[in-house]
């Protein structure tokens, strides 16, 4: 199931980024995700406390298992 999760992980941030490079292409680099999502932290802030707790929780030290 991890080698899922990998091959997910890539194919997203690969599709987002060809997404991200068409819309800079198409409609100029204000649509374009890190602009929206600055934008909306902006205007909700409880946006920027979740983001920071997501990547608090993905970043930060945890046990790591080894699976047998």
């Amino acid at each position: 199931m991890s080698q899922f999760t990998d091959r997910l992980l890539v194919a997203t941030i690969i599709l987002l980024s060809l997404y991200d490079i068409a819309v800079v292409a198409t409609s100029g680099s204000e649509a374009t995700i890190s602009r929206r999502a600055l934008y909306w932290s902006q205007q909700y802030p409880l946006i920027s406390l979740a983001a920071g707790v997501l990547i608090g929780h993905l970043f930060c030290p945890q046990t790591i298992r080894v699976a047998h």
